[in-house]
Parts: structure tokens; C-alpha cells; sequence
């Protein structure tokens, strides 16, 4: 599975493309709690370690349902009803996309990772199918983590592996946010090209990193 690093990076993505423009004359602090709040979402199926955490049963609930497409659709539903109001300034069909782009953009990227553990995979598409979906092709590294205790999950994470996957992951948001970068400034010719030729040089670096990590 993707660390926090991939994950917020598409969150952070998503509101520089799609909502960023139209709160432009909106207060500050409602630009900064919409970005926020996307990338908390981006992160948040994986919040199921939690339950397991607390039984000191790790890896129990994660992976679940949680990490479903479905789910994913009934949060933005949800979460769109809770914010149609606040967020008047994006169109009613921008804001619900935005959501539900953002919850979904977990599962995708977890479907192109590597994972060690069974059942392997996401539940994409819970509860009409049992399944659990997987890429054969993998653009992400898996986390090495300990199963056994709260504490052991806790410590296993720092390892050279982790950290070689946390690099990776950087120069993944680097790739994406410098291609979001390019496009806002697509106006200006410099500007434009500058910030293109930093993310496609971050994309073969994102790529051989990952096939040494791999």
C-alpha cells in the first residue's frame, strides 16, 4: 500500500485543479480547510488500522471495506450533503466530483501497489462482490509492518525499505504537483516549460526507484 506521501499528494492535486479557481475571492481560511480536508480524505480509508490498533491486532480490519469504491461513492454522497452550503462557490456537480475523486483516488492507488499480506488486494467493489482486486502491475512498493502487536507495528516501520518507499513516494507528488503546477501556468511560457521539464524528470527518477524498491 501507498504511504500518506502518494496518497495526499492526489488529494492536494485534486483541489489545485478543481477547486483552488473558483475560491479564488473566497476568505482564506475556507481555501485552506477545503485543501486540508482533501487530503485528509485521500488518507482516510486506511484509518481502519485504527480498530486494529486498538484490539493490538494490527493488520485485523485493514484493507476492508473501507477501501471500497462503493463506500467511496456513499461518503462523497454524504459528505456532499454536508457541504453543498459551506461550498457554494463550486458548482453542485464540481463539488460532488471532487469528493468522490479524492475517497476513490485511495483505492486505485492501493490496486497498484504491492501487497504481502492476504487477501491481497481491495475490496473495489464490496458489498456486491467478495472479491479482492489487484494490478499485476505494480507502481508502488508494500510497507513492511509487523502483524503481531501494537508496539511491533509501531517500531517495524522504520526500516530501510520504508524509507526507500517514502522517496519514492516523494518524488511521485513531486511528478504530480509540478504537473498541476505546469498547468496553472500554462499562460506563462517559462513558467510552463519549467515546471514540465521538472515533472517529467521526476517521473523516471519516480520509476527506477521504484523498480530498486520493487
Amino acid at each position: 500500500m501507498p504511504l500518506p506521501i502518494a496518497h495526499g499528494a492526489v488529494g492536494l492535486a485534486v483541489y489545485f485543479v478543481w477547486g483552488q479557481n473558483k475560491l479564488e475571492k473566497s476568505p482564506r481560511v475556507k481555501k485552506v480547510t477545503l485543501a486540508l480536508l482533501l487530503v485528509v480524505l485521500s488518507i482516510a480509508p486506511d484509518l481502519d488500522f485504527i480498530p486494529g490498533l486498538l484490539l493490538d491486532e494490527p493488520n485485523k480490519f485493514h484493507h476492508g471495506i473501507s477501501h471500497s469504491l462503493i463506500i467511496a461513492l456513499i461518503g462523497a454522497v454524504a459528505l456532499f450533503l454536508l457541504l453543498r452550503k459551506y461550498y457554494i462557490e463550486l458548482e453542485t456537480f464540481r463539488l460532488f466530483i471532487v469528493l468522490l475523486v479524492v475517497l476513490g483516488s485511495h483505492t486505485i492507488l492501493d490496486i497498484f501497489s504491492v501487497d504481502t499480506s492476504s487477501p491481497f488486494g481491495v475490496p473495489l467493489l464490496w458489498p456486491f462482490s467478495q472479491e479482492y482486486f489487484i494490478s499485476p502491475y505494480s507502481l508502488f512498493p508494500d510497507v513492511i509492518r509487523s502483524k503481531e502487536s501494537t508496539s511491533a507495528f509501531i517500531t517495524s516501520l522504520w526500516n530501510t525499505h520504508n524509507l526507500q518507499a517514502a522517496g519514492l513516494e516523494v518524488l511521485f507528488a513531486c511528478a504530480v504537483l509540478l504537473m498541476v503546477l505546469a498547468k496553472q501556468w500554462s499562460s506563462v511560457k517559462w513558467k510552463f516549460w519549467l515546471f514540465t521539464g521538472l515533472s517529467f524528470t521526476c517521473i523516471p527518477l519516480f520509476m527506477l526507484l521504484g523498480m530498486a524498491v520493487i
